[in-house]
């Protein structure tokens, strides 16, 4: 097997000499995928080299079958040994069979100018996940390298000038970052296989990504080069379609003053202002949108699960027509082709003092970033800093409104200064997995967009310009990791045990929890997690069917309850919501129904509707009467529940259920704050909001013992549970009577647990109670 070779003649090369970037291209090349033209430096190649070169030093002759000792707070050291290693190797004489082979091979590309890309493959047999995982991680770090043509020899390239820089891309394995990277993880020299594949650069006219997620497929694109769009230098033009027909779901135009273009004549990478005057129009013409559709229903109809690619649409000349080329390719995705974020300012950041602020743990898990702020979190700053690995970001908010939020993969954690654990952001941050802090008062005002950012989300804390050794030990957090599956081994209990849920994403992994189904939708977090605020009135009722038959196909049959929109807004519980304002505008209740309808119209009717904040039986008939003139009356199983939120429910609950009512869902969030007196929303009395308060399980029992004397279900809410007392909670929940509790993904087994140990404690009570009466 040769160790240089075209990528297309690459198809019976073991992986880990390709790595992952060449090898995933290399299959589609054997699909006839337009992929664009490379070649490929094996591994092997490498190895060869390493263990062939009589080095001097027992470190180097080590190291390919050591894993190093590094004190990760010596940054000094770190550093010098990076150094010293990378030194060593650049100045290691390739064969001549080898230079020889290299410009043949690279000639044929008919490129005057060259990048080096690293395409890495980590070696752990036992577990293929956490090798693409590492890998992605690990190639994060690297920088591809570009080589330009001897101008005086048209596209052939001297052989001196392609020696260095492959082994400056070779070199890309011992930056200190990679170092320590590797190093922490455990991998010895010998795990890793660096091959680099070596592709042409043309003037690029437009380039972007193409991310399929099913039944989603989503197109990003920027004038010229891509590198801008993964370094967060640009904010790209979007589009949205759907796999099977294609139609367009929301498109958000572009906004960069800028792009970036390779100059034909020096080969060298310029930056192009672009004049607002001119309005150049959109970027993904018709045809354009229609090629990369195809190609993403191709890619779905071969996998049928997520991918990610790279695309570009290229011309050496303007006299030359365009050619459309896939350079990148990964079949499950790939975070270094997500949507890009917010660039970092300029400066050094290390020598800002840190600042180290307290709120409130609302969402678990700890993570570093750097900070977006709700006005650029769809306006991308261009700064002159490149970066190789793009941080997560840290939405920080003075609150949270679910509907003003952008997209959720995005953000990788919130702060925000209002707020409990109560609040729709700490419910929103559970839903997704991601961390949040509520409750930093002022804290906007001390960020800008970019900023470094560090924050805890089990203790509430914050730093802001975290030091060296938090951003160093930190580093790998990246974007959260999927729910873990709950273990099939469940405890044995008689109460229902039902998840709050409304992302529709999710539903798929969330309906293998051994659950009774989904308590509590809610519609404000689903309106945010489909985008409804970008539909037209024609598409909001659509795109929100789409959402609930997802969730409704993922866990039929079991129920799911729907809480349409209750319009409330932070610091307003007692404001125009809820039924109430139903009549004065139904326009979103009307949209809601028409979902249902829809839903039920496709076979599935385990969808349910819960109506939110009812004050008075009259408004509930009012609600009810709009159901019955849309069908939904109850003749074919279809329920209409109401959630107890305001305490006057408790004493008219008989009322209610006279009225049509068919079950309870109790509210604990507002239901508590009316009784107490006490705002949810506000940080500064959150220690005095409490659901298990005597006063409030004093209603919540009330309301159980009606709902059982008449014959309906009666759940209750209970996802936003301090970590620290859930289990008294849910016993107190338990105790009161209720049939079934809501509750949040997270530590969803051992919130299993503490309610059959509840239910065994109430039976030990009841027993030994009618033992001290016998005695």
């Amino acid at each position: 097997m040769a160790d240089i070779f075209q990528l297309t003649a690459s198809s019976d090369v073991p992986r880990q000499w390709l790595g992952d970037r060449a090898y995933h291209l290399s299959q589609l090349a054997a699909q006839q995928a337009p992929i664009l033209p490379g070649v490929v430096v094996s591994g092997r190649l490498l190895r060869n080299i390493w263990e062939e070169t009589p080095w001097r030093e027992p470190l180097l002759a080590e190291l390919s079958h050591s894993t190093l000792h590094l004190n990760p707070k010596d940054a000094r050291q770190l550093q010098g040994l990076a150094q010293h290693i990378r030194q060593a190797l650049v100045e290691v004489e390739l064969a001549t069979e080898h230079l020889e082979t290299l410009v043949e091979e690279t000639q044929q590309l008919n490129a005057q100018s060259l990048i080096f890309h690293p395409s890495l493959y980590i070696d752990d047999p036992e577990n293929s996940q956490r090798s693409s995982r590492l890998s992605s991680e690990l190639v994060a770090l690297f920088d591809s390298h570009g080589s330009g043509g001897d101008h005086d020899n048209g596209t052939r390239h001297k052989p001196d000038q392609l020696s260095q820089t492959l082994k400056q891309s070779w070199a890309e394995l011992f930056r200190a970052r990679s170092l320590f990277y590797w190093q922490r993880a455990g991998i010895s020299l010998d795990q890793i296989y660096l091959a680099i594949l070596i592709q042409p650069l043309e003037p690029t006219l437009v380039s972007g990504h193409l991310h399929v997620r099913s039944p989603l497929m989503e197109v990003t694109a920027t004038r010229g080069l891509p590198q801008p769009l993964s370094q967060g230098w640009t904010h790209p033009e979007r589009c949205r379609l759907e796999i099977d027909s294609g139609a367009i779901r929301q498109q958000d135009c572009a906004s960069s003053f800028c792009y970036h273009q390779l100059n034909p004549s020096s080969s060298a990478i310029e930056l192009v202002a672009i004049n607002s005057e001119e309005h150049p129009g959109s970027i993904l013409d018709p045809e354009l949108l229609q090629r990369l559709h195809q190609q993403g229903q191709r890619l779905y109809t071969h996998l049928k699960e997520q991918a990610d690619l790279e695309w570009v649409l290229t011309s050496p000349s303007p006299e030359v027509e365009p050619t459309w080329f896939i350079s990148q390719y990964y079949p499950q995705g790939c975070s270094n082709l997500r949507w890009p974020d917010v660039s970092p300012p300029l400066g050094d950041r290390s020598t800002l003092p840190t600042t180290r602020r307290q709120g409130i743990g609302a969402s678990t898990g700890q993570i570093q970033g750097i900070v977006c702020l709700l006005k650029d979190a769809v306006k991308l700053t261009h700064t002159q800093e490149q970066r190789t690995n793009p941080s997560p970001q840290i939405l920080v908010v003075p609150d949270f409104e679910p509907q003003q939020s952008p997209p959720c993969h995005q953000i990788a954690g919130l702060i925000t200064e209002q707020g409990s654990r109560t609040s729709h952001g700490a419910i929103w941050a559970r839903e997704l997995g991601i961390p949040a802090v509520m409750g930093v008062a002022g804290i906007t005002a001390e960020v800008i967009s970019g900023q470094g950012i560090y924050l805890d989300g089990d203790r509430g804390q914050v730093e802001i310009n975290p030091p060296p050794t938090r951003l160093l030990g930190s580093a790998s957090s990246g974007l959260p990791s999927p729910l873990t599956l709950m273990s099939q081994a469940s405890p044995i209990h008689g109460t229902q045990l039902f998840l709050c849920a409304s992302q529709p994403h999710l539903a798929t992994t969330l309906a293998q929890f051994p659950v009774d189904g989904v308590g509590l939708i809610r519609s404000e977090l689903l309106a945010q997690a489909l985008s409804l605020t970008q539909g037209s009135p024609q598409e909001r009722p659509q795109w929100l069917s789409e959402g609930l038959l997802t969730m409704a196909k993922a866990f039929a049959p079991r129920p799911l309850y729907y809480r349409s929109r209750d319009g409330g807004r932070p610091g307003q519980a007692l404001g125009l919501r809820g039924t109430l304002g139903y009549r004065h505008d139904a326009t979103g209740f009307e949209e809601d129904l028409t979902a249902l309808v829809r839903v039920r119209e496709a076979g599935y009717d385990n969808v349910h509707l819960i109506l939110p904040f009812v004050r008075s039986v009259a408004e509930f008939k009012d609600a009810k009467q709009r159901l019955q003139q849309r069908g939904l009356d109850g003749s074919d199983g279809f329920q209409c529940w109401l959630m107890a939120e305001v305490p006057s429910v408790a004493v008219l609950l008989e009322d209610y259920v006279a009225a049509g009512v068919q079950g309870v869902a109790i509210g604990s969030h507002d239901l508590s704050q009316l009784i107490l007196g006490v705002d949810r929303d506000d940080p500064q009395v959150a220690d005095l909001f409490d659901v298990t308060h005597p006063a409030v399980l004093e209603v919540i029992a009330r309301l159980a013992a009606s709902a059982r004397r008449l014959q309906i279900p009666c759940t209750l809410c209970a996802d936003s549970l301090p970590p620290e007392s859930r289990d008294r909670a849910l016993e107190a929940f338990v105790r009161c009577g209720v049939t079934g509790l809501s509750v949040s993904p997270e530590h969803l087994q051992r919130q299993a647990w503490a309610i059959a140990r509840a239910e065994r404690r109430l039976l030990l009570d009841g027993f030994w109670g009618e033992e001290g009466n016998r005695q």
